[in-house]
């Protein structure tokens, strides 16, 4: 039976928020918290308590950043004293040329590839940013992000479309044109407004040529690292959803892993790693 009692804390730092937990020593999660990003420490404190738990962080600044190809998290992971917490944060990855960066989704590669570890070929983590990571020996050898998310969002409060869910074949149609022609991205957004105004398209519909024609644009611009490749898309809820059609169309049905659940593995990896250097 799992201790009750807290051996550590999760700590997922997201835009706005950062997901804490406190974890037992058997892994199981004991209590959660959402603080807000500007203010989290004095949560994360509480769930420590007076013993100071260690705690294990993503997508935080202080982890720094970490050259690849490079193992998605370093085997010295450190813990420094700060705000009155013992805090290790992982780093993120760093790319130069061309330049990019991963803020979190470094740790759901390493919780993925702790249960698949001869998993040779490409990650797919759709998020905020989505992050494309050619991985091979158990390293990240190269990796991409494009902002597809943000886009979406911005296109559709432009739009005026409110709600959720889409029309699968509205979105599967968008797709399948601009992957054909990505470089029509900007003039096929703006006539989905055209569309509503003098042909009375649906707002479902509308939705769907959206994501359709925004993730196809980035199926086109990623073709190199998915085509001919394993594929695994790591991620949770429809936008997850909609990267498995979207790859799937391609004749490359991927492996599907939780997002949530991979990035918590991740964590607990680094406080394995963590532990394993005290």
């Amino acid at each position: 039976m799992a201790d009750t009692k807290a051996s550590w804390v999760a700590a997922a730092a997201g835009a706005a928020h950062v997901h804490l937990r406190a974890i037992d020593a058997g892994g199981d999660v004991l209590s959660e918290d959402h603080p807000p990003r500007s203010d989290w420490h004095a949560a994360a404190r509480r769930l420590a308590g007076e013993d100071t738990l260690p705690v294990v962080a993503c997508g935080l600044p202080e982890g720094g950043l970490r050259k690849v190809p490079a193992t998605p998290i370093d085997a010295a992971l450190a813990a420094q004293k700060t705000h009155g917490l013992t805090l290790a944060a992982i780093p993120g990855l760093a790319q130069e040329a061309p330049s990019h960066v991963t803020n979190g989704d470094e740790t759901a590669i390493a919780g993925f590839l702790s249960l698949n570890p001869k998993f040779d070929g490409v990650l797919c983590l759709p998020g905020p940013a989505t992050t494309w990571a050619h991985v091979s020996a158990e390293e990240v050898v190269s990796f991409q992000t494009c902002a597809t998310a943000p886009l979406g969002q911005a296109a559709e409060g432009w739009l005026g479309l409110r709600g959720a869910g889409w029309d699968d074949t509205a979105f599967e149609t968008a797709l399948t044109d601009t992957l054909a022609r990505p470089e029509r991205l900007s003039e096929r957004l703006a006539a989905i407004q055209g569309a509503g105004l003098l042909l009375g398209l649906e707002p479902e519909a509308a939705r769907g040529r959206v994501w359709g024609t925004l993730i196809g644009a980035e199926l086109a611009a990623m073709r190199p690292y998915w085509l001919g490749q394993q594929v695994a898309v790591v991620g949770s809820g429809p936008l997850a959803g909609a990267y498995v059609a979207a790859i799937t169309a391609q004749g490359l049905p991927p492996i599907r892993a939780d997002g949530a659940a991979m990035l918590l593995k991740g964590l607990a990896e680094g406080h394995r790693r963590l532990a394993m250097g005290a």
